[in-house]
């Protein structure tokens, strides 16, 4: 059917209409672009969306920037399927459980691996420790939920994988104060750089806390260093050494 005159303008129209609003109708590429998440705790790093498995990652500022650093539970309670217990129970250390795994233990980290910069924290028996991990050196963890028996071991319920500082290329020092109720006092400082192939960071931290029941006081001190120097563009070698003076007491029932 031929298109008269009015029939043809009302169809440029309508094209140039289409035309004006197609940038705005054509959806921003780059707005859904993300930063690439590298995940280590598979023993092989690979991108986070890549793996093979449900994984999270809590990074440093989630770690240390508000919050109380008493326990691993202040950062991790937004991984799905975790549960902590015992919090303040010092005494017994915090209780993890992933996935269900673990809940049946009475006290400590059952079920679940832990590693701390790639080296197991948890015993032969199955029990993890995590007592000498200072959070406010801690740079990021990665959280691998499910059956991972095949990478790890005996993880049934899953790995907790911590990873702590290293030193910046231009050298740094760190001082942090908090003080809370009930006598909460800590302090810490940390520092670190690179000088010619060594990359070192040191840390140390004093926490003093008498508790909110009689009899739940806490001292403790720990001190975290890592060396890492590198022989190559593929090889290097690192030196971790770790020291911690602890007392807490806890009410009796």
């Amino acid at each position: 059917m031929p298109i008269g005159c009015h029939g043809l303008s009302r169809l440029l129209i309508l094209e140039l209409a289409l035309l004006t609003a197609l940038p705005w109708l054509t959806p921003d590429v780059h707005a859904a672009e993300t930063e690439e998440v590298e995940v280590r705790a598979s023993r092989m790093g690979q991108s986070l969306a890549n793996l093979a498995g449900a994984a999270s990652v809590v990074d440093r500022q989630d770690i240390q920037l508000g919050r109380q650093q008493f326990a691993l539970d202040e950062s991790l309670n937004r991984v799905p399927g975790m549960f902590s217990q015992n919090r303040y129970n010092f005494a017994q250390d915090l209780r993890i459980s992933l996935r269900g795994f673990g809940a049946r233990a009475n006290f400590g980290i059952r079920g679940i691996r832990v590693f701390v910069d790639g080296l197991p924290s948890t015993v032969t028996d199955g029990q993890s420790v995590i007592d000498d991990v200072e959070l406010g050196s801690i740079d990021r963890v990665e959280v691998i939920r499910g059956p991972s028996s095949s990478l790890y071991g005996s993880a049934s319920g899953g790995v907790v994988s911590l990873f702590s500082e290293s030193g910046t290329p231009e050298p740094f020092a760190e001082a942090r104060l908090t003080v809370g109720e009930f006598d909460q006092q800590k302090y810490h400082l940390k520092t670190g750089g690179e000088v010619d192939k060594l990359n070192y960071f040191m840390s140390a931290s004093y926490l003093s806390y008498d508790g909110f029941r009689d009899h739940s006081e806490l001292r403790q001190g720990t001190f975290n260093s890592k060396f890492t120097y590198d022989i190559n563009e593929n090889s290097d070698i690192q030196f971790i050494f770790k020291a911690m003076d602890f007392l807490a007491a806890i009410t009796p029932e």
